[in-house]
């Protein structure tokens, strides 16, 4: 009956469990045991509890200590979005797994694989494509990560049938400036490569239109400023120059319900402050 299954098959992951605590087991046979996993959380039969437990030991493996146990997982873990709604609150269990955190000891192997680990889950969760776009942006600023993430990236626009890299990261661009300054990075920091640019004033110039909205809504005077230099223009200049793109953005926010309108007077008194009274 149901109830005998749910017991052999907790039995079966208990000893996997323990033997894989007590290190007995190779990295083979450990690659076996996230297969298994797979099949069990498929099954009709288990219940809330059981699913839990066999989820978090599934989970437990993306800090594997074997590079070959971690990379085939990257790929294994999609399947919680194929069987399970909750996206986004998967992606966060999955997060707090992944060593990219300073509380564990990182290698660069670890780095590595869980970096490749988002790129799989991406292609696969639209609820967490763009959360994810944004977090491997973030470490395409280190030198280190630079070319890894570009292929990450060029990766994921493949999965989604983006011709290239390019349009894919446009499509993303708002959201990932918006986010970009929502957290104090400056522009000089921002990964322009991944946008087919070599310069800043190159990207600026190409781009100044989707930069300035988030800048205005934030008031962010001092990339404001970036902006207007490279530019060779005065922050007056160049709002005047964007006004339609900065207005498209900002008015909507006033038939927008909450703290929403507080956002559209401060951005208008933002610009009201930079624009001269004529």
């Amino acid at each position: 009956g149901r109830s005998e299954v749910l017991t052999h098959m907790s039995e079966i992951m208990g000893t996997f469990n323990d033997l894989n605590r007590g290190g007995l087991l190779n990295w083979r046979t450990r690659r076996d045991f996230v297969d298994a996993l797979q099949v069990f959380i498929r099954v009709d039969a288990l219940d809330g509890k059981t699913m839990e437990l066999f989820a978090q030991l599934l989970i437990r493996t993306l800090r594997d200590d074997d590079y070959r146990v971690r990379a085939y997982m990257s790929s294994a873990i999609t399947v919680f979005f194929q069987i399970f709604e909750e996206e986004v609150s998967i992606l966060s269990d999955i997060r707090k797994a992944l060593p990219l955190d300073n509380k564990y000891q990182l290698t660069r192997e670890h780095k590595v694989t869980a970096l490749v680990t988002l790129a799989e889950i991406a292609p696969v969760s639209a609820a967490n494509e763009r959360s994810i776009v944004y977090q491997l942006c973030t470490y395409a600023t280190d030198p280190a990560d630079k070319a890894l993430v570009s292929f990450l990236l060029d990766h994921v626009a493949s999965r989604l049938s983006y011709t290239s890299l390019r349009p894919f990261m446009e499509y993303h661009l708002e959201n990932i400036t918006s986010n970009w300054f929502r957290n104090h990075r400056k522009l000089h920091e921002f990964p322009i490569h991944l946008f087919g640019t070599t310069s800043l004033a190159d990207f600026v110039t190409r781009y100044a239109a989707q930069l300035l909205p988030p800048l205005v809504l934030l008031c962010d005077k001092v990339n404001v400023a970036t902006i207007a230099d490279i530019l060779h223009l005065t922050p007056a200049d160049v709002f005047r120059l964007h006004f339609a793109r900065i207005f498209s953005s900002v008015f909507p926010l006033f038939f927008r319900t909450g703290h929403a309108e507080d956002a559209s007077e401060v951005a208008e008194k933002f610009m009201q402050s930079i624009l001269p009274v004529s």
